[in-house]
């Protein structure tokens, strides 16, 4: 069974999510803070981050470059949640794409697509 981290202060948001992926059959993993979520992540080691880029404590942005720095847990994809349409602070669209985000309130359907392509292994050719 797939393990997914779900870092997000709203209580809302983490119970939304993990409703649609528990659906999908996946363990599900929660982390309030920033930095709770990078312990829990270099801990349990999950397939798949779904990380809102505001977390507090330690921001999205920052919890994906100690994320890639540790040789643990260097090469687990992430997902950001935003409610801007265009975060702030998230890097250009590369020739691979834009990196993987869901503006919040999360479509459902959308999350769905993106966990099973991230858990899939196939990688992304288009934003």
């Amino acid at each position: 069974m797939k393990k997914i981290l779900i870092i997000d202060d709203d209580p809302l948001t983490r119970a939304s999510l993990a409703q649609t992926l528990l659906r999908g059959d996946y363990r599900v993993l929660y982390a309030k803070d920033g930095q709770r979520g990078l312990e829990q992540a270099k801990k349990s080691k999950p397939d798949l981050i779904i990380c809102d880029l505001d977390a507090p404590g330690l921001s999205g942005l920052k919890l994906r470059d100690a994320i890639r720095e540790d040789i643990r847990t260097r090469y687990i994809p992430i997902i950001f949640l935003s409610e801007s349409p265009v975060p702030d602070g998230l890097p250009p669209a590369t020739p691979l794409g834009r990196p993987d985000y869901l503006t919040k309130p999360v479509d459902r359907e959308k999350l769905v697509r993106l966990v099973q392509l991230h858990l899939s292994g196939r990688p992304r050719s288009s934003p």
